[in-house]
């Protein structure tokens, strides 16, 4: 799914602090990319609560079988104070990455993850908004049960700048994201896959235009680089949005991507619904059909949000998204999320 984490995260990024998830086909990009930016919030205090849960199966098809599971667990706190034209925060992520291995039957590695952060926006005019986030990440061993072992403590420093503009025409993105690669390292002596604890950063813009209400086009260009030995790569991306008047719930868009090094293109369509079953209670349904051309494979993907406000200053949002690819990859990801919120009286 690399095409729609780069032009479109338009649903995780409000609840999630970081996706974390396994392999290319769940790239770790944040908001940095989302579409039609956000230029406002809601002002005083918030404190958070979030866990996320990811379970991912990688299918290998020189052996016609899955080679291993990802497991990742997060428990996410998270305290923001909005102020004028600034909001900041501070957080800290308490987490576990196992990679069982299915042709072995053991752990290829377990690792804990510490992770203090902080967040700065500030809206420079009702059109002008800049976001930063910078976070220490710590990976430990968890036990020795996995076969690969950090033994010293390894450490990475991960996080985004953005600058985002919009107005009733157009709308623009420029973004830096550094994140973990989730890409794993095949290791022919043990015939296992490893992980290597290193960065990968996307740099570059996206632009939308707002032809109609109905209508909205986007085009960006990036430029992938990596801590591994992975070739650096550029990805292009292009999306067309629309939103009938008749059925104003719901926005289908149709994306097309391709990455230089890889010399893959992906297609996508993406259906999206929202709806207002009751006072304080928002649904929205998400379902993506994608195609990459180098993979020769068929992404299926549904995703389903509620979010819960209660009680004057409460609120709860539960996300679940389940995927499954066909063809010459047939990878499945099944991802959850549960964020509780407190909003003091500002």
């Amino acid at each position: 799914m690399k095409l729609t984490t780069r032009i479109c995260l338009v649903l995780c990024v409000v609840l999630l602090p970081t996706l974390c998830l396994a392999d290319s086909t769940e790239t770790n990009w944040p908001e940095a990319v989302q579409q039609s930016p956000e230029t406002s919030w809601v002002h005083g205090v918030s404190a958070r609560i979030t866990y996320m849960w990811l379970d991912e199966t990688e299918y290998l098809e020189e052996i016609d079988d899955d080679i291993y599971r990802w497991k990742e667990r997060n428990l996410m706190v998270q305290v923001d104070k909005a102020l004028g034209k600034a909001r900041f925060g501070l957080g800290y992520i308490d987490g576990t990455i196992k990679q069982e291995n299915e042709l072995f039957n053991d752990t290829d590695f377990a690792l804990t993850r510490k992770a203090p952060f902080a967040n700065f926006d500030y809206q420079w005019s009702p059109h002008l908004l800049t976001r930063a986030r910078l976070r220490y990440e710590q990976f430990s061993d968890d036990g020795n049960s996995g076969f690969y072992q950090v033994g010293d403590d390894e450490e990475l420093w991960t996080g985004y700048a953005v600058v985002s503009y919009l107005n009733q025409q157009w709308w623009v993105n420029v973004s830096y994201a550094r994140e973990r690669d989730p890409e794993p390292i095949y290791d022919a002596a043990s015939d296992r896959v490893e992980l290597d604890i290193t960065a990968q950063a996307l740099t570059g813009t996206t632009f939308g235009w707002v032809w109609t209400p109905q209508w909205e086009t986007s085009a960006g260009i990036y430029y992938e680089s990596y801590g591994s030995d992975r070739p650096d790569q550029f990805n292009y991306t292009g999306q067309v949005t629309h939103q009938p008047a008749w059925f104003t719930p719901l926005r289908a868009s149709l994306g097309v991507g391709y990455y230089t090094e890889e010399k893959d293109t992906l297609i996508n369509l993406t259906l999206n619904y929202r709806h207002k079953i009751a006072e304080g209670v928002d649904f929205q349904l998400e379902y993506q059909l994608e195609y990459s051309d180098d993979e020769q494979s068929l992404l299926n993907q549904g995703q389903a949000v509620i979010r819960y406000s209660f009680a004057e200053h409460w609120s709860l949002v539960i996300l679940g998204e389940y995927s499954r690819e066909s063809g010459d990859d047939k990878d499945t990801t099944l991802f959850a999320a549960g964020s509780l919120e407190y909003r003091f009286d500002s």
